[in-house]
């Protein structure tokens, strides 16, 4: 994760954190703390940052809903 200016006081922000989004990308939150500002942006990691195979998003989930089958 890297610093990013801040788009609307241009001030260099820390990553907060990051997410993986339903689409599988990997997304870095950042929050500006200079002067005030308090803004929250983000930016999606690029294709080679992407998570690995072993985190499974909700997309790719299997169906929890199991059938109940009656004799009516």
């Amino acid at each position: 994760m890297t610093n990013k200016h801040c788009p609307t006081c241009r001030g260099l922000t820390a990553a907060d954190g990051t997410v993986i989004r339903s689409d599988g990308k990997q997304e870095t939150l950042y929050r500006c703390n200079a002067h005030g500002c308090c803004t929250v942006f983000s930016h999606t990691l690029s294709l080679s940052n992407t998570p690995d195979k072993r985190i499974q998003t909700y997309r790719e989930a299997p169906s929890s809903q199991d059938v109940i089958r009656t004799d009516c």
